[in-house]
């Protein structure tokens, strides 16, 4: 989306073939930049996203409303998109010299379809607060403690 002074989005959507560890660092090097500038020591994490989907799966499904599941038998492409990202914040990190912590690994099991999903839901009236397709607070809480362990090697 052009945040211009007459947003527009794109018509065409986002063709994930783009997405790569060479434009996604582009798009954080002057972060890490700075960051490297004004805190030398500082140790710069890349955190991953977490599972969403789990490996070899090809159907996409969440609870919506806290009332129905929805299953799409035919979510190949979503599920590429998604990997297709993580390859991508991987390369970033290794250009841009910077650590990458893997969510993904810390929350295998975990993702949209599983039993014991650490991953909001779609709109479900028991957690009002909570982001839909982000990690739950205990997620949430897995991730830190493996950012925290990793910090400490």
């Amino acid at each position: 989306m052009d945040a211009g002074p007459r947003p527009r989005c794109p018509t065409g959507g986002l063709d994930t073939r783009e997405v790569t560890g060479e434009r996604y660092a582009e798009r954080l090097r002057s972060v890490v930049t700075y960051v490297k500038y004004y805190a030398p020591n500082a140790r710069i994490v890349l955190v991953g996203y977490p599972e969403l989907f789990g490996t070899g799966q090809d159907s996409v499904c969440f609870d919506a409303f806290g009332a129905a599941r929805f299953t799409q038998p035919r979510g190949r492409a979503a599920i590429n998109a998604v990997n297709r990202l993580d390859q991508a914040q991987r390369e970033a990190a290794r250009l841009l010299a910077v650590d990458f912590y893997d969510a993904r690994a810390a929350t295998a099991g975990h993702g949209l379809c599983s039993v014991e999903s650490w991953i909001n839901d779609y709109q479900d009236p028991r957690e009002p607060g909570a982001i839909p397709f982000h990690p739950t607070p205990h997620g949430d809480e897995v991730v830190a403690a493996g950012i925290y362990t990793q910090a400490h090697r």
